[in-house]
């Protein structure tokens, strides 16, 4: 079951990217391409596959949205994050606006040297579109694109140029052509190692803890929003904004630590910034800790109320108006629950005395394969 979003104000380019590629994909239908929108992280934001090719290999294409043209250069439409799309169709938008949409190879965008394009009509990037003007226009070329790729993609030898029996009139040559690869490794081609982690422990905890109990989980609507997920524990009635985090073992100690702080920008021009969360960001943190060795998931589940300063003899660890919060927290297991990194799992000193901590009263621990 899917949450209502509505208008919601804390949709930020990322959520812009995610409607626009929900649309997209409805509208590739209509001109005989299926779709799937991927989850937050991955390096494509949609995949494709045209109905009239046999068997189930997907294009990968990246969305890149902008709200309106660079202040003070109205004919100008900046695009942000370019780079890391070799081989994949980039689609380059403005938002509410039906003529403005370029459709890039990913391999030329990476090829520039900064790491935005700035797109004039008739200037040297939108010369190097594959295609741009009306959005149909787009949309045919994409589903062209799938077709030669297809085709090329199932002959072991080909002509430099060669043309499809089934489109004679296009022909092409293999820089023109783009990936074409199972489902699998598209939902599974994250931008960043950590990235693959964080999918990994979230889709671990929905299989293992909220789908059994039959809580509904839904996505964020943009990878840059300070929450993960939404998750309802009542059958679509109440939404609460969730945050994830992972774990790492105390050093010489028992427990684990989790980081309670958020991207703040850029420092100068290479030193990224980070800031605790603050109160409002997330309704509940969600601490995650998974030992595949034991096929354990072990879970804290904290709301922010907990974590503001609120309760007496507790440290703070996010930021509750002028007060800021630590950044981070220790993460302690129930009384009868054993630590599965004191056998030589992991190398720290035993400390039998982990269990009056208040986070331990947080604590679940499950199964999980």
């Amino acid at each position: 079951m899917k949450r209502q979003r509505g208008d919601d104000s804390e949709v930020d380019n990322c959520g812009l990217e995610h409607k626009a590629s929900q649309r997209l994909v409805e509208d590739l239908d209509d001109v005989g391409i299926d779709g799937i929108v991927l989850n937050d992280f991955t390096r494509a934001d949609i995949v494709v596959r045209s109905r009239s090719c046999t068997g189930h290999l997907w294009m990968k294409v990246q969305v890149k949205v902008t709200r309106s043209h660079v202040s003070k250069k109205p004919n100008v439409w900046q695009h942000d994050h370019i780079k890391g799309y070799k081989g994949m169709l980039v689609v380059c938008l403005v938002d509410d606006d039906e003529d403005r949409v370029w459709l890039f190879d990913g391999s030329y965008l990476d090829g520039i040297k900064p790491p935005n394009v700035g797109i004039t009509p008739g200037g040297k990037h939108e010369k190097a579109a594959l295609s741009y003007g009306s959005r149909k226009s787009v949309l045919l070329k994409i589903a062209e694109c799938y077709q030669l790729s297809h085709y090329w993609a199932s002959r072991v030898v080909c002509s430099p140029a060669i043309a499809s029996p089934s489109t004679p009139s296009l022909t092409w040559t293999p820089s023109e052509t783009f990936g074409i690869v199972p489902f699998e490794d598209c939902e599974t081609d994250f931008v960043s190692d950590a990235h693959a982690k964080e999918f990994k422990l979230i889709s671990s905890w929905t299989s293992t803890v909220a789908h059994p109990r039959g809580w509904f989980v839904d996505d964020a609507g943009g990878s840059s929003l300070v929450y993960d997920k939404m998750i309802s524990k009542d059958g679509g009635n109440k939404w609460l904004k969730i945050q994830f985090k992972s774990t790492s073992p105390r050093e010489g100690m028992s427990g684990f630590r989790g980081k309670l702080s958020k991207s703040a920008g850029m420092l100068g021009t290479s030193k990224k910034q980070r800031r605790p969360y603050a109160s409002g960001d997330a309704d509940e943190y969600i601490f995650i800790h998974h030992c595949a060795l034991r096929g354990i998931l072990d879970v804290w589940t904290i709301g922010e109320a907990e974590l503001d300063g609120s309760h007496p003899g507790r440290t703070q660890c996010i930021t509750n108006g002028k007060v800021s919060g630590t950044g981070t927290i220790n993460l302690h297991l129930q009384q009868d629950v054993a630590d599965p990194l004191h056998d030589n799992v992991h190398k720290g000193k035993r400390n039998k005395h982990h269990s009056t901590i208040w986070t331990a009263q947080f604590h679940e621990r499950f199964e999980c394969v």
